[in-house]
């Protein structure tokens, strides 16, 4: 309900400098025959709103917790940064056919794109921006137990095997990776790892959350049945946590055309 209100405040008004004041006195004689060359409700109505709204979205949106509970500024995502990647992805575009909605040409799509912005920062405060994160945390345990494996797949996936086989990245299970971040709660899991071995001798094990030891060479499993990392270098990355070779070959084919 906090994340609804802290949004709602954020979409609720226009700013009210990008509109004139007053009437003209007489309608023009006719529209003009040129069209601009920019979309007039994401550059003259959504950046003026979503700048005037700085204060709301850094206390209420860009925010992290700690384990007890106490709201701190997001270190990884700031203000900054979220105009400059929102002004490349839906204002001044990307090289690809599409871009982030901000609204067309009339005041009714202007609105339905804050709408679009509020949801998906909705999204991303619950993926990432709580837990100052840029990759998925280990967060699936058993008693306390955190299968090293979860780099794998949580709550019953297999991200390497989410895929198509014309648009997916290969899974190679020579490839070794470790996470960038981790869960930032107390007594945490270290970040998500891939690398290669499999069967005796390779066994992951798991993370004792009581004990704040990992336990290695132990065959401990994830909810799927893996008790190894190789090949597990899928999990979710980034501000909505793409997960798989799908979602990986999707972002690395946009940012190619940056």
């Amino acid at each position: 309900m906090l994340i609804l209100n802290s949004l709602s405040q954020f979409i609720s008004k226009k700013d009210p400098t990008t509109r004139p004041t007053t009437s003209p006195s007489q309608s023009p004689s006719k529209k003009s025959s040129v069209k601009p060359s920019y979309a007039p409700f994401s550059t003259s109505f959504a950046m003026p709103v979503i700048m005037n709204k700085r204060q709301l979205i850094e206390q209420y949106v860009l925010v992290s917790y700690t384990n007890s509970g106490t709201i701190y500024p997001s270190t990884r995502y700031t203000f900054d940064q979220f105009v400059s990647s929102l002004r490349t992805m839906g204002i001044e575009g990307f090289g690809a056919d599409f871009m982030f909605f901000l609204g067309d040409d009339d005041e009714a799509s202007f609105i339905y794109g804050l709408v679009n912005l509020a949801l998906f920062l909705a999204n991303v405060m619950v993926e990432s921006i709580k837990t100052d994160s840029c990759d998925e945390p280990n967060w699936q345990h058993v008693s306390g137990r955190y299968a090293i494996s979860n780099s794998c797949g949580q709550d019953g996936r297999s991200y390497g095997d989410e895929g198509c086989e014309e648009y997916s990245c290969p899974v190679d299970p020579l490839m070794e990776i470790t996470a960038a971040t981790s869960d930032n709660q107390d007594r945490a899991p270290p970040p998500l790892h891939c690398k290669p071995g499999s069967g005796d001798g390779y066994y992951s094990g798991y993370y004792s959350s009581q004990t704040t030891m990992e336990i290695t060479n132990t065959p401990y499993s994830n909810t799927a049945g893996r008790t190894d990392v190789e090949g597990c270098c899928w999990w979710g990355r980034g501000v909505s946590h793409c997960f798989g070779g799908v979602s990986f070959i999707v972002v690395v084919t946009l940012s190619q055309t940056l």
